[in-house]
């Protein structure tokens, strides 16, 4: 898939997932359109592009489709990707939202959010126990 493509197809999903999100499980009492706007240029000019280009060096870095280079991609891209593009999601977030605590809140969302999203949880859930308090501050 083309960058361009790739990042019409994370507008649409981003877009659709984030109204989505607000009308049906959001304790919002109003929707919030400049939200949407947000996590959808988020998803198409921050995550999208990451997401393109770190499947092209992976598929370089362990080219193939076999098993042992699909197990190679995904713990590589769990390991390494995944912290960096949960990062770059709350960065380019708060800045959207001129914020200006960046750091403060990576600190007190990012573990959270890592392992309640991050498939790394599968691994390590069972020593944490996430009330869904806890869980709704991580999210944006």
């Amino acid at each position: 898939m083309h960058l361009k493509k790739s990042m019409l197809t994370y507008a649409t999903l981003w877009t659709l997932a984030d109204f989505n999100e607000q009308k049906f499980f959001s304790k919002r009492k109003h929707y919030d359109i400049f939200k949407t706007l947000r996590n959808t240029t988020v998803g198409t000019f921050v995550i999208a592009p990451m997401v393109y280009n770190w499947q092209n060096f992976a598929e370089k870095l362990y080219p193939g489709t076999t098993m042992r280079a699909v197990i190679k991609k995904t713990v590589t891209s769990n390991i390494v990707f995944g912290p960096v593009a949960t990062s770059c999601f709350f960065v380019a977030t708060n800045i959207l939202e001129r914020r200006g605590d960046i750091v403060d809140e990576w600190k007190e969302k990012f573990p959270k959010t890592f392992m309640n999203v991050h498939p790394v949880k599968s691994l390590f859930s069972p020593m944490f126990k996430v009330t869904e308090e806890e869980e709704e501050k991580t999210l944006p």
